[in-house]
């Protein structure tokens, strides 16, 4: 009969007799894991705890979620590092259990075939890296590049750029002149770009928290584009992806770090550009000829340096709208020709600086033709061409029915002249000065 009773009894009656509950040995198949904006994560977890369901939660659920059954998917376009708690709470039979998920959101450059067709990787005027460009297809195959390559693509592939490089770009004297030296990404058939550019210049390989670029050049050219003239326009090969940004986080530059970087490229908006400090050309042709851009970066840098808008949308035809310059100090050639050729450009920034250095606004928004009114705080010129040329062409088109400069009540030595003057606060032949100077 005793036996009979044994056998009889639960294993939930035997275990209320414990004095201590048991473990619930709470485990997880992985504790680093690393997951791209593209992709989610299914944490797989094992425990002998029935009793209680497992939950999960994350540390910063503006970067990651995670549902009631372990999926993690990352949020938006947000890089960073997250923390996924695991847990199952204690019962009368187990112990609680807790278990940490280190994950690393983050998202290489990466190109995404929208048609079959070819990317070609250059090294361009014999650059030699330390370390190879590594290319990921779509998750799986991995190939090492130490020299100029096509690389062959299906529509949907998935190409991922990552170096451990500090540069894709230099400046070399061949004994004769000096030449640029740079890595180029260059779609021959159409391809959306997104991700953290980041990722070709971080040796140690946390792009995601990488907010320094080193080494003056570092990305000159990068994804300089290519297009073909179809009649009617241009037909980019390197274009916007409809959910994932380009990512450029560096808040520390280096002179020409960004030179001609997304030229000739289809994007429609520009990436954000969170640096405070300008270095020497650092935006340097940066977006010419991205006929398409409709939306400049807010740039909100109260420390120029010389050149460091040099050029920068010059021939983005596209944009109505230029994005505030709220610097007072300028620095010699600091706007030259920033806007120039932006044909459809209705609005401009006030400009505050009350002291203009060494061509400064030279070209700024020359052929500029819808432009209707700018507004310069400007008192005194410290050096010569600060506005050589700079509204050469603007405000002609047929469209615009008045043009007014709005300028610093304190200044009475503007004038109207179709010369090209140097030293001088001269404004094309109609163009009204406001207030009216007598």
């Amino acid at each position: 009969m005793l036996l009979a009773a044994l056998f009889t009894t639960s294993c939930e009656e035997m275990m209320s007799k414990m004095d201590n509950p048991v473990s619930s040995y709470l485990t997880v198949s992985e504790s680093d894991v690393v997951l791209n904006l593209d992709t989610v994560y299914q944490i797989k977890v094992e425990t002998i705890n029935s009793d209680n369901p497992v939950t999960y939660k994350s540390s910063d659920k503006t970067i990651a979620t995670v549902d009631a059954n372990g999926l993690v998917t990352p949020v938006g376009n947000k890089e960073g590092d997250i923390e996924i708690t695991v847990a199952v709470a204690a019962s009368a039979y187990y112990q609680a259990g807790e278990q940490k998920v280190k994950i690393a959101v983050k998202q290489p450059l990466t190109f995404e075939a929208l048609e079959d067709g070819q990317i070609y990787l250059g090294f361009y005027n014999d650059i030699t890296l330390e370390k190879p460009i590594v290319i990921t297809t779509n998750r799986k195959a991995k190939k090492e590049y130490t020299s100029s390559a096509t690389i062959t693509v299906k529509k949907g592939d998935k190409l991922q750029f990552e170096s451990a490089n500090d540069h894709t770009g230099d400046y070399f004297f061949n004994g004769s002149y000096y030449t640029n030296r740079y890595v180029n990404i260059m779609p021959q058939s159409k391809c959306a770009v997104y991700g953290n550019v980041m990722s070709m210049i971080t040796p140690d390989g946390n792009y995601h928290t990488n907010k320094t670029i080193t080494q003056p050049y570092a990305l000159q050219y990068l994804l300089r584009g290519y297009s073909t003239w179809t009649g009617t326009g241009y037909d980019y090969k390197t274009v916007a992806h409809d959910k994932y940004k380009l990512v450029l986080p560096a808040t520390t530059l280096a002179d020409y770090c960004y030179y001609y970087m997304l030229s000739n490229t289809g994007i429609t908006e520009a990436p954000e550009l969170p640096a405070k400090k300008m270095a020497n050309y650092c935006y340097g042709y940066m977006f010419s000829n991205c006929r398409n851009m409709t939306k400049a970066p807010q740039l909100s840098s109260l420390q120029l340096a010389n050149y460091c808008y040099y050029n920068m949308f010059s021939g983005c035809t596209s944009l109505k709208a230029a994005p505030a310059l709220p610097a007072t100090k300028l620095a010699n050639s600091c706007y030259w020709g920033m806007f120039q050729n932006c044909s459809s450009l209705t609005e401009t920034p006030e400009l505050k600086a009350e002291s203009l250095p060494y061509a400064c606004y030279e070209y700024m928004f020359r052929y500029c033709y819808k432009l209707s009114k700018v507004t310069c705080l400007a008192k005194e010129m410290t050096n010569t061409y600060a506005l050589y040329r700079w509204l050469q062409g603007a405000g002609t088109d047929q469209s615009v029915t008045s043009r007014t400069l709005v300028r610093n009540t304190e200044n009475n030595n503007w004038f109207n002249s179709d010369s090209y003057l140097i030293n001088a606060w001269a404004i094309p032949t109609g163009w009204t000065i406001s207030p009216a100077i007598d």
